[in-house]
C-alpha cells in the first residue's frame, strides 16, 4: 500500500478477485471517491491545522444566525426599521472578525466588553447628526484612536476597532431619534449573539484537539511522500513537494502551539518534552525520507521502489493510515529490523533506513495515550524517548540592533522614535480626512466608503505592508463587485438567493480570509452585495460606485503611508532577519554542546522551537511586503527565503541527531580530538552566520569564502574515526553553512 501511495494511488496492490464487470466498476468508483476524499482531507489539514479556522467559521456563522434571528424579531415587532437588519448582520461579522485574543476566555471577555462601544458609538453619531462638520471630525478622530489603542494590547485595539465600525454603520443608516432605542437594542443583540457563541465554546477539549493535530500530521506526511515521486528540481512536482513539506512544518508548529496553551502532562500520557521530541522526530524523519526518495527516484527511476524499500514504504503507509489497525505494532517491529539491517552500499539503503525511522517516529506518537494524564512509571513500549531531567530552556540570545549603522544620528527624523501605533494613528487620521474630501467628490451620499477603505489598510506597520494590503483588497473588492453586478442583473428584488450569497460570504471570509487579503475583501464585499440585495437597492451603478470609492480610499491611504511620517520597510525586514539568524546561531551552538555533554535535550528542543517561530515570522513579514519586491529583487528575496528554509530544516535535522547523542549515558559523547573537530566546525558555521547578518542587515560586503570546505573536512575526519552520528550531524551543518554562504553571495551580487 505504501509504494503505491508514493505513486499517488490508493487502490490495493494486486488484481481484483474474479467478479462481474459491474462489481469491478463499483470498486473503481469507490476507489476514486476514496482517493478524492483523502486528497481533499489532506489539503484541508495542510491549510488549517487543528481545524482552528473551521471551528471559528462555524462559531461565527452560528453567531450570525443568532443575531439575525433576534434582529428579525425586533424588526418584525416594528421596534426598528427594516434597513437596520443589514447592519446587524455586518456588525456581527466585523465584531467576530476583530476579536482575536489567544484564549477562549479572553475572546469571551473582549466580546462582552464590546457592548460598550457597540452602544456608545451609534449614540454619539445620533447626537452629532445635526452638526455635520463635528460628526465627520469625530469619525476621523475615531480612525486614529482605533489604531493608537493597539499599543495597549489586543483587547484595547479590538474595542477601538469596534467603536469605529459601529460609528460607521450609524453614519450609513442614520437612525432617527425615534428609532434610536430600537437600533441600540439591535446592537445589544449583535453583541449578545457573539457572546453566547463564545460562551458555548468556552469549554475546550484539548485531548480531542491533539488527536486531530496528530491525525493531520500523519495526513501531511503521507501527502509529502506522495509528492516525492517525480519531484525533479525546477519542476512543478518539486514545488509541490516543497509546499507539502511546509505543510508538515505547519502542523508541527500547530502542535507546539497546542502545547503552549495546555499542560501536556495533565491531558495526555506523556510529558511536554517527550511530545516535543517525538513530534520533532516524526517531522524531520518524514521530511528527510521524502527528499531522499525523491532524489533516488529521480536518479534511478521508479523501478528502484522494490525490495526492502518497497516493504519499508508499505509499513510507513500502514502507520500513516488513520483507519484503526492491529498491524501497527507489527509494522513498527519490521521497521526496527529494517532500520538495523539497511545497508549503505545498496542503492536504496539510505532511503530504506530513513523510511523505517519515519515509521518508528509515528509509532512513538501513536503509543501516547490521548485519553489519560501522564503516569510517571518506567513501563511502556519500546520507543525512542528522552530523559526529562535535562533543562527545558535554551541559552539566552542577546538581540542585536536590526537598523543599519547609518540609521541613527542627529539627522534622524523626530517621528521615527514614535511607537508604530502612534505614527500610524496620525497617518490614518490624515488619510481619513483626505478620503472624506475625495469620497464627497465622487458621491456625496457614499463618502464614508472611501474613509472605510483608507482605514482598513492600516494594519501592517510599514509602507510596503500597507501597499501590499491595499492592492490585495482592491483585487478582492473588484472581483466581488463584478460578481455583484451579475447578481444585480440576474436577480430582481430580494430573494432567498441573497441569503445564500450572504452565508457564502460569511463562511468564505472566515475560512479563506486568513489565507490572503484578496479572499477576505472578496467575501466581505460579497456579503455587502447580499445585504443590498435583501434591502432591494442592489444595482450595477451602486456596485460601480462602491469600487470607485474603495479604490480612491485605498489610494489615499497608500499615499499617506508613503508621504506622511513614512517608515522604510527595510527596518522591519532587517529585524526579522536578525531574529532568525540569532535563533539559528543558538541552535547550532546547542548542537555543538549536545555532542560533547549529556542532558542538553531540553535546550535543543527550546532552540528548535525558537527557530521555527523566527522562520514563521520572517515568512509572514516577507509575505506582507510582497508587492514591494519587484523584478530581480523579488527573485533574490525568494531565493534568500528558500535558503533560510534550507538552513532551518538542515539545522533541525542536525538537532535531532544531537538529541540522540546527548541522551546517551554520560561519557558516551564526543571527547578529545573528536570534540575539538566538532566544536571547530560549529564555530565556523556560527562565524558565517555572523557574516550573513553583516551582509543582509548591515549591508556590508561579503567576506564568506564559497570555496571554504572546513565543515566538510571536519565531517570527513569524524567519519574516518567511525563517529557515525556526529559525522551525520556535521554533514547537515555543511548544508547550513552552504545556505549561509550562498545567502551572502546572492545579496552581494544584488546590492
Amino acid at each position: 500500500m505504501a509504494a503505491t501511495l508514493l505513486l499517488g494511488k490508493l487502490e490495493a496492490k494486486g488484481e481484483f478477485p474474479p467478479t462481474s464487470q459491474s462489481r469491478r466498476a463499483d470498486s473503481a468508483r469507490l476507489g476514486a471517491v476514496q482517493h478524492a476524499t483523502t486528497q481533499w482531507r489532506r489539503r484541508l489539514s495542510a491549510s488549517d491545522p487543528g481545524h482552528a479556522r473551521l471551528t471559528n467559521t462555524l462559531a461565527v456563522t452560528a453567531a450570525v444566525l443568532v443575531s439575525t434571528g433576534a434582529s428579525w424579531l425586533i424588526v418584525r415587532h416594528e421596534l426598528a426599521d427594516r434597513g437596520f437588519f443589514a447592519s446587524a448582520i455586518l456588525l456581527t461579522v466585523q465584531l467576530a472578525m476583530t476579536v482575536d485574543d489567544d484564549t477562549p476566555r479572553g475572546r469571551l471577555a473582549t466580546s462582552a466588553a464590546a457592548l460598550v462601544p457597540m452602544v456608545a458609538a451609534p449614540a454619539a453619531a445620533a447626537l452629532l447628526d445635526q452638526w455635520r462638520g463635528i460628526e465627520i471630525a469625530f469619525f476621523i478622530a475615531l480612525a486614529g484612536l482605533a489604531i493608537w489603542l493597539r499599543r495597549f494590547g489586543s483587547r484595547s485595539g479590538t474595542l477601538g476597532m469596534v467603536a469605529f465600525f459601529a460609528y460607521f454603520y450609524a453614519l450609513v443608516l442614520r437612525p432617527p431619534p425615534s428609532q434610536l432605542p430600537g437600533y441600540l437594542l439591535l446592537m445589544a443583540c449583535v453583541t449578545g449573539g457573539v457572546v453566547l457563541v463564545r460562551l458555548l465554546l468556552l469549554h475546550e477539549r484539548p485531548g480531542r484537539q491533539l488527536a486531530i493535530l496528530l491525525s493531520e500530521l500523519r495526513a501531511a506526511s503521507a501527502a509529502a511522500l506522495t509528492a516525492a515521486t517525480g519531484a525533479v528540481p525546477g519542476t512543478d512536482r518539486f514545488r509541490l513537494l516543497k509546499g507539502r513539506l511546509r505543510a508538515v512544518d505547519s502542523v508541527a508548529w500547530a502542535i507546539a502551539g497546542w502545547q503552549s496553551r495546555f499542560p501536556t502532562a495533565d491531558v495526555v500520557d506523556c510529558t511536554d518534552r517527550t511530545l516535543r521530541n517525538r513530534t520533532l522526530d516524526a517531522r524531520i524523519d518524514v521530511e528527510h525520507a521524502a527528499l531522499e526518495v525523491s532524489a533516488l527516484v529521480h536518479s534511478r527511476g521508479p523501478g528502484v521502489l522494490t525490495g526492502p524499500l518497497h516493504h519499508a514504504l508499505d509499513d510507513l503507509a500502514l502507520m500513516l493510515d488513520d483507519a484503526p489497525s492491529s498491524a501497527w505494532k507489527d509494522a513498527a517491529d519490521r521497521a526496527r529490523r529494517q532500520r538495523t539491517a539497511a545497508a549503505d552500499d545498496l542503492p536504496a539503503g539510505l532511503a530504506t533506513y530513513l523510511t523505517a525511522r519515519s515509521t518508528l517516529a509515528h509509532w512513538a506518537l501513536r503509543t501516547i495515550d490521548l485519553n489519560a494524564p501522564y503516569r510517571d512509571d518506567s513501563s511502556g513500549v519500546d520507543v525512542a524517548t528522552v530523559s526529562d531531567s535535562s533543562p527545558t530552556a535554551g541559552p539566552p540570545v542577546t538581540p542585536r540592533s536590526a537598523a543599519p549603522t547609518g540609521a541613527a544620528g542627529p539627522s534622524r527624523a523626530f517621528w521615527r522614535t514614535w511607537a508604530p501605533s502612534t505614527r500610524m494613528a496620525v497617518q490614518a487620521m490624515v488619510a481619513a480626512g483626505l478620503a472624506t474630501v475625495v469620497g464627497e467628490a465622487i458621491d456625496a451620499s457614499r463618502w464614508y466608503w472611501a474613509v472605510m477603505a483608507s482605514f482598513m489598510i492600516f494594519v501592517g506597520t510599514t509602507r510596503s505592508s500597507v501597499l501590499t494590503r491595499a492592492s490585495r483588497r482592491v483585487i478582492g473588492t473588484g472581483a466581488a463587485v463584478a460578481l455583484g453586478i451579475v447578481v444585480a442583473v440576474v436577480l430582481d428584488g430580494p430573494s432567498y438567493w441573497h441569503l445564500l450569497i450572504g452565508l457564502a460570504g460569511v463562511i468564505g471570509a472566515f475560512y479563506l480570509g486568513p489565507l490572503n487579503q484578496i479572499y477576505s475583501a472578496f467575501f466581505l464585499t460579497l456579503l455587502v452585495v447580499s445585504q443590498y440585495g435583501l434591502l432591494g437597492v442592489l444595482d450595477p451603478r451602486l456596485m460601480t460606485l462602491r469600487l470607485e470609492e474603495t479604490v480612491a480610499g485605498m489610494a489615499v491611504g497608500v499615499l499617506c503611508a508613503f508621504l506622511v511620517f513614512s517608515t522604510d520597510s527595510k527596518h522591519a525586514l532587517a529585524a526579522a532577519v536578525t531574529a532568525y539568524l540569532d535563533a539559528l546561531t543558538t541552535l547550532v551552538r546547542g548542537i555543538g554542546a549536545a555532542m560533547t555533554r549529556p542532558g542538553q535535550t531540553g535546550a535543543l528542543l527550546a532552540a528548535a522551537a525558537a527557530l521555527d517561530r523566527a522562520q514563521e515570522k520572517l515568512d509572514a513579514i516577507v509575505g506582507s511586503m510582497s508587492l514591494s519586491f519587484v523584478n530581480g529583487r523579488r527573485s533574490r528575496v525568494t531565493t534568500l527565503t528558500h535558503l533560510m528554509r534550507v538552513a532551518s530544516r538542515s539545522a533541525e535535522h542536525a538537532a535531532q541527531s544531537a538529541i540522540h547523542v546527548t541522551d546517551r549515558a554520560p561519557g558516551e559523547q564526543l571527547g578529545g580530538a573528536g570534540a575539538d573537530v566538532f566544536e571547530g566546525a560549529v564555530a565556523h558555521v556560527v562565524e558565517n552566520a555572523a557574516r550573513a547578518r553583516a551582509v543582509l542587515v548591515d549591508g556590508a560586503a561579503s567576506t564568506a569564502d564559497p570555496e571554504d570546505t572546513s565543515v566538510a573536512d571536519a565531517c570527513a575526519q569524524l567519519r574516518s574515526a567511525a563517529e557515525a552520528t556526529p559525522s551525520h550531524a556535521l554533514l547537515l551543518l555543511t548544508r547550513v553553512d552552504w545556505a549561509l554562504v550562498s545567502a551572502c553571495q546572492i545579496r552581494s551580487k544584488g546590492a
